[in-house]
């Protein structure tokens, strides 16, 4: 898709924080316009690092989750976690049989209640 719109992709990879710095450097030397990070547990962690040296190297960055826009990344695009977690309320609430054991859901408020 990339190469349908005219431009040019480099993958730079960095395993651990210890590689983000040689990482970066690449990019300044690739003269990158830009950078996406891809949806990876590690870099989820180290949003704000990278946020930061992307920040320094100049480059507009595109994460993963709306969270990492939150620590520093320019857009992120992904889900939000706290929507994410109420989901599974949704789909409890309407049973019945949880409804007469004292269970409620607030749709307006995204809340659930489990009576014991």
């Amino acid at each position: 898709m990339a190469r349908n719109l005219g431009l040019e992709t480099d993958v730079f990879y960095a395993d651990e924080p210890a590689d983000y710095v040689a990482a970066f450097a690449g990019m300044r030397t690739a003269r990158s316009e830009a950078l996406v990070i891809i949806s990876a547990p590690d870099f989820f962690r180290d949003a704000a690092l990278l946020s930061r040296l992307a920040l320094e190297a100049g480059l507009p960055t595109v994460c993963e989750w709306a969270s990492m826009a939150r620590d520093g990344c320019l857009i992120g695009y992904g889900p939000n976690w706290a929507v994410l977690w109420r989901r599974p309320g949704e789909y409890v609430a309407p049973n019945s049989a949880w409804r007469e054991a004292g269970g409620s859901a607030d749709r307006a408020t995204n809340r659930v209640r489990v009576c014991r």
